[in-house]
């Protein structure tokens, strides 16, 4: 996957935002080369865009929400989950609701969408971040890290004192059929 990649055709599905409660349409379509993943708010007059960037990060509980001059989309992880594992780079998605819908509680129905859409190489090479050093944030008792390697992989552990969760470690080599048969499935809980 050395070159960014699109859908071929838009997609559509519909749902309940999991925090807002709120019925959502979305619509996954094709972007132009080095478009990014950009949100368009189709519920708000002068429809906002809003690109999915660090800088667009918002402070949210329990979600992922990017946000612009007070516009925000919520709960965007399992749809960039999917983007990202499927490996678009370029995507517009409209909404007519301020979250995307939980659907099943997974990534899956958004790569099932996207697979139904198609997947285009663009034929521009995409760029990449190269880690070149050992990272590590801690923030009370979670930690993460990130160091230099010649492949993608993840290595996750939870430890919640519940006797359903208790203490679990995944270990996770990046590939197209490893993220849709183990990643893309995995349902959020809380």
């Amino acid at each position: 996957m050395q070159f960014q990649q699109t859908i071929r055709k838009p997609v559509t599905c519909s749902g309940v935002g999991l925090h807002s409660g709120c019925r959502v349409s979305v619509t996954l379509m094709p972007a132009p080369l080095d478009t990014g993943i950009v949100f368009i708010r189709k519920d708000i007059s002068g429809s906002p865009k809003i690109q999915v960037s660090i800088e667009n990060i918002r402070p949210a509980l329990l979600s992922t929400t990017v946000g612009i001059d007070g516009v925000q989309v919520q709960t965007i992880e399992h749809m960039l989950a999917a983007a990202s594992g499927l490996g678009i780079d370029n995507l517009l998605v409209e909404i007519d609701a301020p979250e995307l819908p939980a659907l099943d509680g997974s990534a899956q129905t958004f790569v099932s969408l996207m697979l139904e859409a198609g997947i285009v190489s663009q034929g521009r090479r995409r760029s990449y971040l190269k880690v070149v050093r050992p990272i590590e944030v801690i923030e009370g008792n979670k930690r993460i890290a990130i160091r230099p390697a010649s492949k993608s992989s993840v290595t996750y552990t939870i430890d919640y004192a519940h006797p359903l969760i208790g203490r679990q470690t995944y270990d996770y080599a990046w590939s197209h059929d490893a993220f849709v048969e183990e990643i893309a499935p995995a349902r959020t809980f809380g």
